[in-house]
């Protein structure tokens, strides 16, 4: 029986995961959403210090590792499962970026129209980047509906330095030996190229119509789709 370690993206908190934790607790299986939050609250370098928070969860569980990863945390997940020293079994990119090449970072990922704004500027300038998460409205329109909810998760919500987000990704080059799958939330025209890049890989791919964290407004449908894929995913082998 594997267990799951569900993780977040470095914008938000672990409260967008454990909705879905909880369900796959309930359904038998131990699962974990840990926090990135001190990692990278921390100063830098940021990745290692997300990476050890991971390790330090999974050293918590018995079972072979599930490790899940939601948006931006994707590009760590070979670097996590190699953490886990043998115990990764699959790797699972849920609506997330995948691996990027050596010497990438998040910043090569902003569009260069905003990277040569203004807006860009005033943040190079305070040293932060803005975080569309704190804006409530933003969740209302991904689907959640209480307002209570939306205020907690936009005050979760944290402007990362840009030093983060110019701290190249750690890179693990036989990170493809791990089983690895898809979720996509759709319609997600970000995501949804991202998508198409797993299945062109081989890898089985999932889609659940929702918005980019349907793991808040349906987390059975998310853990339902998780426990499926990982079966899919042993079954490959």
């Amino acid at each position: 029986m594997t267990a799951f370690v569900l993780v977040h993206s470095p914008l938000v908190g672990p409260e967008c995961w454990e909705p879905v934790a909880a369900e796959l607790r309930a359904r038998g299986r131990n699962a974990v959403a840990p926090s990135l939050e001190t990692a990278m609250a921390g100063g830098g370098p940021y990745w290692p210090a997300c990476v050890d928070a991971i390790r330090e969860a999974g050293a918590r569980l018995d079972e072979p590792l599930v490790l899940a990863a939601h948006s931006g945390a994707g590009p760590l997940l070979p670097a996590l499962g190699a953490a886990l020293e043998g115990r990764a079994c699959a790797l699972i990119f849920v609506d997330a970026s995948l691996p990027q090449p050596p010497g990438s970072s998040w910043l090569d990922s902003i569009p260069a129209a905003f990277r040569t704004s203004p807006a860009f500027d005033e943040a190079a300038r305070i040293g932060y980047l803005p975080n569309q998460w704190q804006d409530e409205r933003l969740w209302e329109r991904v689907g959640i509906s209480d307002a209570d909810q939306r205020h907690a998760l936009a005050a979760a919500a944290r402007s990362l330095p840009i030093a983060a987000y110019a701290e190249p990704y750690p890179h693990q080059p036989d990170w493809e030996l791990l089983p690895a799958g898809y979720v996509a939330f759709a319609p997600n025209p970000f995501y949804a190229p991202v998508a198409e890049e797993a299945r062109r890989r081989g890898w089985p791919v999932r889609e659940l119509a929702g918005s980019h964290f349907h793991m808040l407004v349906d987390p059975p449908a998310v853990a339902i789709e998780l426990l499926g894929l990982v079966g899919a995913l042993a079954g490959r082998d």
